[in-house]
């Protein structure tokens, strides 16, 4: 009898939690029901800002917190606005950041974006280079270097970057120094 008597207070609670639960998701919105409406000029303005922050120091050190705030000012304006002019140069600036932020797969990530999305860019060329310079000397995936350089010769032969990018596949996973002295003995002979 004993147990009854606490079973049945048990199943009381927790009905009375499962109703409070359903009033209290009830109540709130769903996060497809709040639209927030986003406002260029303010954006623009806030990106402004923090770029100001972050390039305009007295000190000539690298601020990450900043160069966070930079990215996050960045990516709301490119989700908001992405067909919008500046969206591809903001996606290349978080690219080079991410970079100096050692996120290369974020960098590269940016690159690719860039390079599928925004095929008309100014620097689209460079997106593609920069993404096999970070495949091959940050990230350490030659394989994939290899893919990126390809394809940008595929696509820009004629591009000013052209021989820079022979000049990587050529020389794909050799050391510095082994380079360095290749060049020093092409010179003697």
């Amino acid at each position: 009898m004993k147990y009854s008597y606490i079973f049945i207070a048990l199943l009381i609670l927790f009905s009375a939690c499962q109703q409070a639960n359903n009033q209290a998701s009830e109540e709130k919105p769903s996060n497809t029901q709040v639209v927030k409406s986003v406002d260029k000029t303010s954006l623009t303005q806030e990106i402004a800002k923090v770029e100001n922050d972050l390039y305009n120091t007295q000190s000539f050190s690298f601020n990450a917190q900043k160069a966070k705030k930079v990215v996050e000012a960045y990516n709301q304006y490119t989700t908001a606005f992405p067909k919008d002019a500046k969206t591809p140069e903001y996606l290349f600036k978080s690219a080079e950041i991410y970079r100096s932020l050692k996120q290369y797969r974020k960098a590269v990530e940016t690159y690719q974006n860039i390079h599928s999305n925004y095929p008309n860019f100014e620097k689209t060329p460079h997106s593609l280079f920069l993404m096999g310079f970070s495949y091959e000397n940050d990230l350490k995936n030659l394989d994939e270097a290899k893919k990126a350089y390809q394809n940008f010769l595929n696509k820009y032969p004629k591009h000013e970057l052209a021989k820079d990018v022979n000049f990587s596949l050529q020389n794909l996973g050799r050391a510095p120094e082994e380079i360095i002295k290749q060049f020093e003995q092409s010179k003697k002979g």
